[in-house]
């Protein structure tokens, strides 16, 4: 009944609730009802909506209060892909939210495994890893692989001190080509020359670390 109006309307969250979790009512339909929502409305916690479809129409319209709760509840029911999660955090207002000090309860022992994946993952831009790093409790990752590592993504992870300089690290890094061990070395100068390997450095490489800081 509710789908049949064409113009903008303003139904209450309950009723928006039975629409969006309501089985019987297509994708395209349940979209087409929030879209003509005069006002949009927070859905406080994304456990009200049981229907699997409706989690991408509102993470799509971002109808989701920004909370780690809600984040957390997206990567366990987002599937292998995580493709859910990855949408709502990237978007600027939510990543922005979380970076709140003290925004998730969890502590780093618990954490750290889902930091390990948001470091290394492509989908999300260096600005909103940042911003989400922030809103975590402190803790860095014990074995950072350096996968999908550039020199930007690198100082985000090291002046959030989520990775730190190991000579293993170094290696790794410089085996991608793409000088991101250059930005670790630069970074990391004081770390880096304690653990001076005369192998792991040449006359080029000390040039491109002295033109980077």
């Amino acid at each position: 009944v509710y789908l049949r109006f064409e113009l903008q309307q303003q139904d209450d969250l309950e009723t928006i609730l039975y629409v969006l979790n309501n089985e019987d009512i297509t994708s395209e339909d349940k979209e087409s009802f929030i879209n003509k929502q005069l006002k949009k409305e927070s859905i406080k916690d994304i456990r009200q909506i049981t229907s699997v479809d409706a989690l991408e129409v509102v993470v799509k319209f971002n109808w989701i209060t920004p909370s780690w709760e809600n984040a957390f509840d997206l990567w366990d029911r987002s599937g292998n892909s995580k493709s859910l999660f990855w949408s709502f955090v990237a978007n600027e207002e939510v990543y922005s939210s979380l970076s709140k000090k003290g925004s998730c309860r969890y502590e780093w022992k618990k954490l750290e495994p889902f930091v390990k994946i948001l470091a290394e993952e492509e989908k999300i831009s260096d600005e909103a890893l940042a911003a989400l790093l922030s809103g975590l409790s402190k803790g860095s990752i014990s074995k950072y692989s350096g996968k999908n590592a550039t020199p930007k993504r690198l100082k985000v992870l090291l002046d959030g001190k989520r990775i730190a300089y190991t000579n293993d690290l170094y290696k790794w890094l410089r085996q991608l080509e793409n000088d991101s061990h250059i930005a670790l070395a630069a970074i990391c100068i004081v770390d880096f020359c304690k653990g001076y390997e005369s192998n792991l450095v040449s006359v080029d490489v000390v040039r491109k670390i002295l033109q980077s800081e």
